[in-house]
């Protein structure tokens, strides 16, 4: 919510704050171990480049599906399956072959989120959101909606094995969750304002699962997650100050 009253150069970075991803990582670490999350990680740094490409697919794809005549329910579960398989196409030499090297998963998220970052750059400026005001039912779906897929990321770290809870914590939770619950109260058109600085603002998304990747196995579940987000609250504040400056 605190993305929808922000600014264009700001609002991205809000978005991309890694609260899904926290909990995500910290239910997993319960239901399985914080070693065996932490061991996991590095295979999502990968992934989670072509999360943030998926993202921009979704965007442009509802714009596409706006012209359609049908409902908007529709709409969206065209764009999430759009954006979908864009994801497991390029996601899956890396379930397959549990990519595990480090250096390779920066790397490919280092190219694909610049990737983003010039095709949002260079489409048009997002329309900016009116500003809305939620009834109690609608927050209630909205936290549900998070909370169920949370639940995937814990029923997919148990039933499977922590690799792929960890590869459901980027997808569909880091992102796609929040831009189908936006998607829902907005036009195609405003996820642009909305995720206009989102690349950069998932360098937070990535500090949080190094942070993860080293001091689970070490500090324990719960003193590494307070030290994630103490860790991403700084970043993300120092991110939001450098933009304001910029638009001053």
């Amino acid at each position: 919510m605190l993305a929808e009253k922000a600014r264009e150069s700001v609002a991205g970075i809000i978005l991309m704050f890694p609260s899904t991803c926290v909990l995500g990582f910290l239910f997993l670490g319960i239901t399985t171990s914080g070693a065996q999350v932490a061991e996991a990680v590095p295979s999502t740094l990968g992934t989670f480049g072509i999360v943030i490409l998926s993202s921009v697919v979704y965007i442009n794809f509802a714009k596409g599906y706006e012209k359609l005549q049908v409902q908007k329910g529709l709409k969206i579960l065209l764009s999430f399956f759009s954006a979908s398989v864009v994801w497991f196409v390029l996601a899956f030499p890396f379930a397959f072959f549990k990519v595990k090297n480090i250096w390779l998963g920066l790397g490919i998220y280092a190219v694909l989120g610049f990737l983003a970052h010039l095709i949002l750059k260079k489409a048009s400026s997002g329309k900016s959101p009116k500003r809305m005001i939620y009834a109690p039912r609608q927050t209630l779906f909205r936290a549900f909606f998070i909370g169920a897929v949370i639940m995937l990321v814990v029923l997919a770290g148990k039933l499977l094995d922590p690799f792929w809870g960890a590869m459901f914590v980027m997808y569909p939770a880091a992102t796609l969750s929040s831009l189908v619950i936006l998607h829902y109260y907005y036009e195609p058109e405003v996820l642009f304002y909305f995720f206009k600085q989102a690349p950069l603002g998932s360098l937070s998304v990535v500090l949080y699962c190094l942070v993860v990747m080293f001091f689970y196995p070490g500090l324990g579940i719960v003193w590494g997650t307070l030290l994630g987000l103490f860790v991403c609250v700084l970043f993300s504040a120092l991110l939001i100050g450098l933009q304001r400056k910029k638009t001053v």
